[in-house]
């Protein structure tokens, strides 16, 4: 049987299944600095950042497939 023709079957969401991961936790998000389109997260006491909420993958920019294979093209990857 060929993969394309598994039956597909949606169950929804599970119990205790995650919909979005935090990236950059609110206690994180203190101490973090943007820089040049990077996060930087500095060690405890050492940076103040107007940052103050969490940094999720539900709210993160979501990056095109196209933007991806540019930025691995510049990284010459």
């Amino acid at each position: 049987m060929a993969g394309h023709d598994y039956p597909i079957q949606e169950v929804g969401i599970r119990a205790g299944e995650k919909i979005a991961e935090i990236l950059i936790s609110e206690e994180e998000a203190r101490r973090t600095e943007e820089r040049n389109n990077y996060y930087i997260v500095h060690p405890y006491g050492s940076y103040s950042s107007s940052m103050k909420n969490e940094f999720t993958s539900d709210n993160a920019t979501q990056l095109s497939p196209e933007e991806i294979l540019s930025m691995l093209r510049e990284a010459k990857v």
